[in-house]
């Protein structure tokens, strides 16, 4: 991980298995949806967090080998982001054209089985949203 204390490593998906790293934190402490990392990925860090940390004014979520960057290459820091915040809401990567719509883009690159996962998904995630507002 990047040396800025800004960037915290929490091994996802942890329940049964040995860390990487010492100094990583686990989603399979406290209250938590580790074992069922298969089914949701990142999500179960990002329920691990929320449930287990006192959270600041903002928590943000990167791959482990994607960071956001700025025009030259280079890992936000800490200083970057309060600076970024000062004028914005959110961070997000740039936008990106696929042609034909995501699905189409995403069944391009993956298995039928790991298709019919994300359709299962965007269905529940609609049901649930839908219901939510």
């Amino acid at each position: 991980p990047p040396e800025d204390k800004i960037y915290t490593p929490l091994f996802v998906g942890s329940a049964g298995k040995q860390s990487p790293e010492e100094y990583y934190l686990r989603d399979d402490d406290g209250d938590n949806i580790s074992s069922k990392n298969y089914r949701y990925g990142e999500l179960t860090g990002i329920y691990w967090v929320w449930k287990n940390q006192s959270l600041k004014d903002y928590v943000g979520v990167c791959h482990y080998r994607r960071f956001f960057g700025d025009s030259n290459g280079n890992i936000l820091s800490g200083q970057d982001y309060a600076g970024i915040f000062s004028e914005y809401d959110i961070i997000t990567s740039k936008e990106m054209e696929a042609e034909g719509g995501y699905l189409s883009y995403y069944n391009e690159a993956h298995e039928k089985k790991e298709q019919e996962i994300v359709w299962i998904c965007r269905c529940y995630l609609h049901h649930v949203l839908k219901d939510a507002v």
